[in-house]
């Protein structure tokens, strides 16, 4: 699936370089692995190159950087989303690819403490670090989460202008 648009974020110096962790959901094809279609099988599920999958969904881990929203706009481009993180095995298997904090899809924009995926999907799975989220920031509020490597990347909110990695 081409992408909305094809707008991409600048390239950053390697000290800067940033690694965004996209979900797309629609990227994920079933594709019968039998010769004929009219047989019953379990599907087989693929991603685009250079995609992860994981858990029936597949994940990309983008060398950008920027702030959540920009993050959401360079996922747009590719067809996708920030991440949505339904399940411990999605979680444990992302943590395993990860070097730096990065953004996922979580937000509570709309309303405080009420957070929501950037995709609209829902999930009653969460993987909160001690004492998150807080909403602690001196400048107004911490409406993003992001996977903070110093917390082991569990889940932290954050505040939505920080440039993550």
């Amino acid at each position: 699936m081409p992408p909305a648009h094809t707008s991409r974020l600048p390239k950053t110096s390697n000290t800067a370089m940033a690694m965004y962790l996209l979900l797309a959901v629609a990227l994920v094809a079933p594709a019968l692995s039998a010769p004929n279609p009219g047989l019953r099988e379990y599907p087989e599920y693929r991603c685009a190159e250079g995609w992860r999958l994981v858990d029936q969904s597949c994940f990309l881990l983008a060398d950008v950087s920027g702030n959540w929203e920009a993050s959401q706009i360079f996922c747009n481009a590719e067809g996708a989303a920030l991440a949505t993180i339904s399940s411990e095995l999605q979680q444990e298997t992302l943590k395993s690819f990860l070097t730096e904090s990065v953004w996922i899809g979580l937000n509570d924009m709309k309303e405080e403490n009420v957070f929501a995926w950037a995709d609209g999907s829902e999930s009653n799975f969460t993987s909160w670090a001690e004492n998150e989220p807080n909403s602690h920031w001196l400048s107004g509020g911490e409406d993003c989460v992001e996977m903070r490597k110093v917390k082991d990347f569990q889940w932290n909110d954050e505040s939505c202008e920080l440039i993550r990695q």
